[in-house]
């Protein structure tokens, strides 16, 4: 990983960025080629990132509790729940939300996000995801 030297400047009201810096993307899930999202997804970071230097991670959520959280730019809570570990998926949402950096997540991350939300933020200590725990009073659907 290189280390970033950012130098901001202002062109049309936006900011530019200058200077070499290799944009490492943590993919939250756990990897699984048989699912073709998790092969797509490095492939459209690489395409979306015309030229620049990205740097996709897969960040397993049973390995969430001991990653070095701060070494990514942003992050990608990534389709195919349930995760083996829903705690490490909201650990890692929870971080990106409470540090500002980039988050998306789509399908079951779009979800995950919903229940850290609820949890920390609303305080709905309840909450849960229904395909890990359908028995939740407070619980995220599955969206279709």
């Amino acid at each position: 990983m290189s280390k970033a030297r950012w130098t901001c400047g202002h062109e049309r009201g936006g900011v530019v960025l200058v200077g070499k810096h290799t944009v490492r993307i943590c993919l939250v899930g756990d990897y699984d080629p048989k699912v073709t999202a998790h092969q797509a997804i490095p492939k459209a970071l690489a395409l979306a990132a015309k030229g620049n230097a990205v740097e996709p991670v897969w960040l397993g959520t049973e390995r969430a509790r001991d990653a070095d959280l701060d070494s990514y730019s942003g992050f990608w809570c990534v389709p195919a729940s349930p995760y083996r570990s829903m705690e490490g998926a909201l650990r890692i949402i929870r971080f990106a939300r409470e540090t500002g950096k980039p988050f998306l997540g789509t399908c079951g991350g779009c979800q995950h996000a919903i229940v850290e939300f609820a949890r920390n933020v609303l305080h709905m200590t309840e909450a849960g995801h229904a395909e890990s725990d359908p028995a939740s009073r407070e619980a995220a659907e599955p969206i279709s």
